[in-house]
């Protein structure tokens, strides 16, 4: 009766506990995942980081509840009697994986839903709060310019990449004029202006000082490009590396502004969501099938290992008093098992057999 009882158990555990494990990881992953690349987080960034945390903190509670009752039982099982490994084993499998498996899809889901957020979803809603220009002119001041999110300029425009401005924060913050630029002979020479408001930046792309090499500077165009740096904190250390190139070069700087020197500035402006979508729905395709995947190979080891002793569906190892009641709300098919299994062994002491 005893063999019966221990071979439901294992199919119950295998059966019961591949599904639960696979369940909650998927949706721990997804719901990060969702609510980070919300375009509702724009304008309330902390309030849905938040929000997120509380809901990935309030899915973590059942596992990590899990776990804990069977560690406590485990020692306390050590400190009162001899601990059998088999039971042990069998028992905090499914509990573990899961707690391992949950909290990786928390880590990979919050980090996946806020790369995404800050690299491609947040510039391309802050470019889009913003104007496009066409054939902008490389004289035009920076307040005439203030609201251009993708410019490209006119054919006169090029950037003079000798006449850098650089700062080193950790990562070397590069900036370099926009300027008209005249042919002669075979060559392009630059125009002085009177002052300098627009500039091409980058970072680690320019020796410092030295040549400016940020972004397409190798691509050949017919007419340079770029999206604006909307990110504050570099806005921030490129405006002292603009200091730096008034200073350097005894130029004026009024207001400035600084583009990312991209040529085909409107394709890669809708690249930004573009690329995003790729990852996004193939994350949300990938993320749960591997997490079945898992599941699927957890489940076939722990077959083996019940084959081959290692582990077995003998008596839980379940801690008496307040953590017993615990264990039957979040463990309950291991509960269930071990009042079968005293039920059992009722019965048999009561029959003689």
């Amino acid at each position: 009766m005893l063999a019966a009882s221990a071979s439901d158990a294992l199919t119950l555990s295998s059966a019961g506990g591949c599904t639960l494990a696979a369940h909650r990881p998927i949706v721990i992953f997804v719901l990060p995942l969702l609510l980070l690349t919300s375009s509702l987080r724009y304008g309330q960034d902390a309030l849905c980081e938040l929000l997120c945390q509380a809901v990935l903190l309030a899915l973590l509670i059942s596992p990590t509840v899990q776990l804990s009752i069977l560690v406590v039982g485990v020692v306390a099982t050590k400190l009162t009697s001899k601990v059998r490994w088999p039971a042990v084993l069998f028992w905090m499998w499914w509990p573990l994986t899961k707690f391992v498996a949950c909290v990786a899809a928390a880590v990979c889901g919050f980090m996946l839903g806020n790369y995404l957020w800050f690299n491609n979803y947040l510039p391309h809603v802050q470019l889009e709060r913003m104007q496009v220009y066409a054939n902008a002119t490389p004289k035009a001041s920076g307040i005439r310019l203030q609201d251009a999110g993708v410019a490209t300029f006119d054919s006169t425009a090029g950037v003079d990449r000798l006449m850098t401005g650089c700062l080193k924060n950790g990562p070397t913050f590069c900036v370099a004029p926009i300027v008209p630029v005249e042919q002669q002979g075979f060559n392009r020479a630059s125009t002085a202006l009177d002052h300098y408001d627009l500039f091409m930046a980058g970072t680690d792309c320019c020796s410092c000082p030295g040549e400016f090499r940020c972004g397409d500077w190798s691509v050949p165009a017919t007419a340079i490009g770029g999206l604006r740096v909307v990110d504050a904190e570099r806005r921030q250390f490129y405006s002292l590396a603009a200091q730096d190139f008034a200073a350097g070069h005894a130029k004026v700087v009024k207001n400035p502004i600084f583009f990312e020197w991209k040529n085909d500035a409107s394709g890669t402006y809708r690249a930004l969501q573009n690329e995003a979508n790729v990852i996004y729905f193939a994350a949300l395709t990938c993320g749960p099938l591997i997490f079945v995947l898992y599941t699927v190979i957890l489940n076939g080891i722990l077959q083996v290992l019940c084959e081959f002793k290692f582990a077995a569906p003998l008596e839980p190892p379940v801690p008496q008093g307040t953590l017993s009641s615990m264990s039957q709300r979040f463990l309950p098919q291991m509960h269930q098992h071990m009042v079968d299994q005293q039920a059992q062994l009722s019965a048999d002491q009561k029959y003689g057999l």
